[in-house]
């Protein structure tokens, strides 16, 4: 399956996504929504150890069989979101800081699977470009609006705060019992002055 993946990935980088018929190719193997949603939320939240200069924790799976039974049986490639813990302001690297542009900035010149150049060139494609933008908004303002942001991780510092310091303390670190809350803290003025790059 990767070797399909990446024959696909290099057609998608290179294509004329201005010809129609090539940009309804790529709809027909990459859910498209997933695609856009997946890259929003990866640069949005500025996640450094993702795709800047080189390609990491990144996966696509795909059903092997279409069956209209299923949903998402359907053998379009899809992203699976996982590993963000260099991101959202976190260690106070500059390149996960709320005014970093990662969107900007994602590249992999010399990779295989070169899902950023493939969103470069979907970007020649104006139906393209402007799904993705209203997309990328939406991402912002369902997924990311302070109000949420506050609740959810308020809830989830508190409910796993415990947890957290054991495991620490079992391992012999002292992180989450000297800097638990600064480090929550750290997050919500992360996504708290995001919106204003």
């Amino acid at each position: 399956a990767m070797g399909a993946y990446v024959e696909f990935c290099r057609w998608a980088s290179t294509a004329d996504m201005t010809i129609e018929e090539n940009y309804r190719k790529f709809c027909e193997q990459m859910d498209v929504q997933s695609f856009m949603d997946y890259i929003a939320i990866e640069t949005y939240v500025n996640n450094s150890d993702w795709a800047s200069l080189y390609l990491n924790n990144w996966m696509v799976w795909r059903s092997e069989v279409i069956d209209p039974t299923l949903e998402r049986a359907d053998k379009k490639w899809r992203f699976i979101l996982y590993d963000l813990d260099i991101s959202s302001g976190l260690y106070g690297n500059h390149d996960t800081a709320a005014s970093y542009d990662l969107l900007s900035r994602i590249e992999a010149p010399w990779n295989d699977c070169n899902f950023p150049a493939m969103l470069k060139n979907l970007c020649k494609n104006k139906e393209f470009l402007e799904a993705f933008y209203n997309n990328y908004l939406s991402v912002i303002d369902n997924c990311f609006a302070i109000e949420k942001v506050e609740v959810l991780l308020k809830e989830y510092s508190a409910s796993n705060k415990e947890a957290t310091q054991a495991t620490d303390h079992r391992f012999g670190r002292s992180w989450a019992a000297d800097s638990y809350d600064g480090e929550v803290e750290n997050l919500l003025n992360f996504f708290r002055n995001r919106p204003k790059y």
